[in-house]
């Protein structure tokens, strides 16, 4: 039922994707007087010391980003991304190394385009987006990535009622494979608030692959729970997939806040191969387990120094990797 229903929804989300395109790229000028842009985005500088099997390298990267958003009135909003990123080799990048081929150090791209609608509690994105499926980002998460072929086009919505927060999405990968097919993805996400401090919450979602050689479609389930004592927040998921074998996933970690400038955070996950929608697009490290370490001070508001450790195990072949990252960065 659930895949006969996400054939029929992908349709019309595939149409509306396209009149989303449209109607940007028409309405842009004809309401550039009357609705100005407002621009923001953010520049960062990310350096990485990595040690696998025994065998180190670094690398670093520089990255811009430039949103674009513009109110077109009752409700309707355009929207778009400039992403340019310079890499010192391609192991730090964050763009589609098979879509720009294995020299590309510099990639620069209109990413993100489309068109916001807002009725009630409820927004609507249509139109080429980042996808972030379960509370952690375990069972998928393209936020991190920029240029060509590593996005979705169609429909999210997400809002709220009450206690009650509610995501969803009908949406197809931008050839995340390359020519091998263009993948659907549908899914439900809601988080009930039992008090202000305890929630928790449940993800359903179904991933087709366009061509069997990618890979076996799947439908996956998650449960997350997060509560919050002062200072400290706890949080966790836990995921599934009606694969055969390798089918299970899960996170948990914690996070404090010192003060307005100050946090650290540990999170312990384990990501089989065949427990999220497919390999290398988790929050976390795909077919692998260990634990995450972070440090991040503000000195302003909008200028931040991160840290980043990360001390993590293959599952199948047992290689052990650990990863340092620094990464200053500017928003404006």
């Amino acid at each position: 039922m659930l895949k006969h229903l996400g054939g029929i929804m992908m349709k019309k989300s595939l149409i509306a994707t396209a009149v989303a395109t449209a109607l940007a790229l028409s309405t842009s000028a004809v309401f550039a007087a009357q609705a100005p842009v407002t621009l923001d985005g953010s520049i960062a500088y990310q350096y990485r010391d990595i040690d696998k099997a025994g065998v180190s390298s670094n690398a670093n990267k520089a990255t811009l980003l430039l949103n674009a958003n513009s109110d077109l009135g009752n409700g309707w909003g355009v929207y778009g991304r400039l992403a340019v990123q310079h890499v010192s080799n391609q192991s730090p990048a964050d763009f589609n190394t098979a879509a720009y081929g294995p020299n590309a150090r510099n990639v620069a791209a209109i990413d993100q385009f489309g068109l916001n609608y807002k009725t009630g509690d409820t927004t609507y994105k249509i139109g080429r987006q980042p996808l972030f499926v379960g509370a952690t980002g375990l069972i998928y998460d393209s936020t991190g990535y920029l240029g060509k072929q590593f996005f979705t086009d169609g429909v999210t919505a997400m809002g709220k009622n009450g206690a009650l927060s509610y995501q969803a999405a009908v949406v197809q990968e931008d050839n995340i494979f390359g020519p091998s097919g263009k993948n659907k993805i549908y899914t439900a996400h809601a988080d009930y608030a039992v008090t202000p401090a305890f929630t928790y919450g449940a993800t359903l979602g179904r991933y087709n692959y366009e061509k069997s050689t990618d890979g076996t479609s799947r439908n996956i389930w998650a449960v997350n729970a997060a509560y919050n004592l002062g200072s400290a927040s706890f949080y966790t998921e836990y995921a599934q997939t009606d694969m055969n074998n390798a089918n299970k996933s899960f996170d948990y970690g914690v996070s404090y806040k010192f003060d307005d400038k100050n946090s650290i955070s540990a999170n312990i996950f384990r990501v089989e191969q065949n427990g999220e929608f497919h390999t290398d697009m988790t929050t976390w490290d795909s077919n692998s387990k260990g634990i995450y370490y972070t440090y991040g001070h503000k000195f302003t508001k909008d200028t931040s120094l991160n840290f980043l450790y990360k001390d993590i195990e293959n599952i199948t072949s047992g290689v052990k990797t650990t990863n340092f990252r620094t990464t200053a960065s500017y928003n404006f």
